[in-house]
C-alpha cells in the first residue's frame, strides 16, 4: 500500500487492513502509519524496512535441507580441488616455455 505521507509502498497485513479501514490509517509491517494514496497514484518505491521483514519464515527442516545442500556442494568442491592437486583428473599439464 503506497503511503501519501512518504510515497513509499509499505506491506500491510490483511488483518491490519480490516482493523484500519474505519480510520483510514493502517500500520505497516515496519511499524509506519500509512495514510493510503489515491488508487490512481502510481506505486511508490518499496519500503526497505518492510522488504527486510518480508523474508519468509524458515522451518527447522528447511534449514537442515539448506545446510545439507551446502555441505554437499562444499564436499564436491573440495574433492575437485584435491583431485587437481593430486593430478588425477587426467588433464595434460600446462607447459610454460
Amino acid at each position: 500500500m503506497t503511503s501519501a505521507a512518504d510515497g513509499l509502498a509499505h506491506d500491510v497485513e490483511d488483518a491490519e487492513v480490516l482493523i484500519g479501514r474505519p480510520r483510514g490509517r493502517y500500520v505497516a509491517v515496519c511499524g509506519a502509519i500509512v495514510h493510503p494514496a489515491a488508487l490512481t497514484a502510481p506505486a511508490g518505491r518499496v519500503c526497505r524496512s518492510c522488504a527486510g521483514l518480508r523474508v519468509p519464515d524458515r522451518t527447522e527442516e528447511s534449514m537442515q535441507q539448506l545446510a545439507r545442500a551446502a555441505r554437499r556442494a562444499q564436499s564436491r568442491w573440495l574433492a575437485t580441488c584435491s583431485a587437481i592437486m593430486r593430478g588425477t583428473l587426467h588433464r595434460p599439464a600446462v607447459v610454460w616455455s
